[in-house]
């Protein structure tokens, strides 16, 4: 009789493969993802990334969005397949899905500056992702926004930054960004 061995308890990783028997398809072995199981249970993956602020966006030319530097951090997550490197760059190395996706952003920049952000897929411009604001006489400011956006296996988001107003630099105070799959 051959024997059943245990195994250690693990925590799945969102793209570890599980072995299933689909019984509508002649009962054919199939391999599924944890992630796939999570969607089919209804519960939605999400990801928190955020920046604690102090980096500076060199703006060369108003009205030109150029990318916002920043230093990112993933927070609470139950994804691996939404990944960041570290500068803001956001990539979905998972299945194709849609996300909504909430940022808010703080910044200061010359006093009465008018700034603009936008999020970035695969490097062209959301355009229905713009957001303003108008700094105050101090220079301090913050927006939101939210979007919803799909995104194929390895397709990235980032954030823009332009000052409408002048040549002055952008300093980010902080940004936070939840990635929610719909």
């Amino acid at each position: 009789m051959p024997k059943i061995s245990t195994y250690p308890v693990v925590t799945p990783a969102s793209n570890d493969l599980i072995t299933v028997t689909d019984a509508s398809d002649s009962n054919a072995t199939k391999n599924v993802t944890v992630q796939g199981l999570l969607a089919a249970s209804g519960q939605k993956s999400y990801t928190e990334i955020y920046d604690l602020g102090g980096s500076v966006t060199d703006i060369i030319n108003p009205l030109v969005y150029y990318p916002l530097v920043c230093l990112t951090t993933t927070g609470l997550t139950n994804d691996n397949t939404i990944t960041q490197n570290g500068a803001g760059v956001i990539t979905n190395t998972g299945q194709p899905r849609t996300f909504i996706v909430t940022f808010h952003i703080g910044a200061t920049s010359g006093g009465n500056n008018s700034l603009s952000f936008i999020v970035a897929k695969n490097n062209a411009q959301i355009n229905y992702s713009e957001t303003d604001l108008h700094s105050q006489p101090a220079g301090r400011g913050s927006a939101s926004n939210s979007i919803i956006v799909s995104l194929n296996t390895n397709d990235t988001i980032s954030f823009l930054a332009a000052n409408a107003t002048s040549n002055t630099d952008i300093t980010l105070q902080h940004l936070n960004i939840i990635i929610l799959q719909v």
